[in-house]
């Protein structure tokens, strides 16, 4: 299949920066700029406390201060905002190829619908996942995943369940 130079333009258009590339998100969602920050401020505001005398002793709430505000003025995005985000990159690229289906992964939230004849898919994760630090007790004894048909060029099927060796999940026409 040869696709047009066009298309591949507007599917290179949107293609996001590596995580690698923005080191500060990373930094942010392992937790590294708060866990720096927050040993500095204890560091700072400890030291203040041994140094200064009298009303200047309260100089030493200047560390946890800087902290919380860092906290609030640069806050990590829910991860709706980020689902939200995956779910537009779905539909443009439907849109610059004309799919019928576009199916991505590793969200953590499965999900499939049918929208004008195009099924979005996500199959959250297969990695099992627990209620409990222990890994003792399991969400779900499910697995979620995709699972699409084209007969005679009609597209059917969808989101589908994996639990105790079958298929569970009604499968859509689109």
């Amino acid at each position: 299949m040869v696709v047009p130079l066009a298309s591949v333009a507007r599917h290179a258009r949107l293609f996001a920066p590596p995580a690698e590339d923005r080191l500060a998100l990373v930094m942010r969602e392992l937790w590294v700029d708060r866990i720096a920050l927050g040993s500095v401020a204890f560091l700072v505001g400890l030291a203040w406390f041994l140094a200064a005398h009298g009303a200047f002793a309260a100089g030493a709430a200047f560390g946890p201060a800087l902290f919380v505000t860092y906290e609030l003025a640069v806050p990590k995005p829910p991860m709706d905002e980020l689902w939200r985000r995956v779910q537009r990159a779905a539909r443009k690229v439907a849109r610059v190829h004309k799919a019928r289906a576009v199916v991505f992964g590793h969200t953590h939230k499965p999900e499939g619908v049918w929208e004008n004849g195009v099924f979005y898919g996500n199959t959250g994760s297969w990695s099992p996942a627990y209620k409990d630090l222990e890994c003792r007790e399991p969400l779900s004894d499910a697995r979620p995943l995709v699972w699409l048909r084209s007969e005679g060029g009609a597209l059917s099927g969808g989101l589908v369940t994996w639990r105790a060796g079958s298929f569970e999940g009604a499968a859509a026409e689109g």
